[in-house]
């Protein structure tokens, strides 16, 4: 698994999403609370993940998020409105648990 920040853009700097239509039937989302919640993704697979309010997210076998980024825990933080790109590859759970305020992630498809 491997995660990164960088963000798609147009010729001029302005950030850009993929079209709603990419990946679409393939979409999770995941409401997430102050306690570990799963949802299964597709295997190698590379997903936009984004989230409405700030939370940790991990993946794995069987993961369980943590609302820390403690080495021993190894949640990754996303904050609200971020979009960070996710390849799942052999490890098709992701774990997600809110920061401070209950909220929803989403993840789409945009290359698999």
């Amino acid at each position: 698994m491997s995660t990164s920040s960088a963000q798609a853009t147009d010729g001029g700097g302005k950030v850009i999403s993929p079209p709603p239509t990419q990946g679409e039937s393939n979409s999770r989302q995941k409401d997430f609370t102050g306690t570990s919640g799963q949802l299964t993704l597709l295997a190698n697979t590379t997903y936009l993940v984004t989230a409405d309010q700030d939370c940790y997210f991990l993946m794995g076998a069987n993961p369980t998020a943590a609302a820390t980024t403690h080495a021993t825990a190894g949640s990754q933080p996303l904050q609200a409105g971020q979009e960070r790109l996710v390849e799942t590859g052999a490890y098709t759970l992701m774990a997600v648990i809110r920061k401070t305020i209950s909220g929803q992630l989403s993840c789409v498809p945009i290359k698999g």
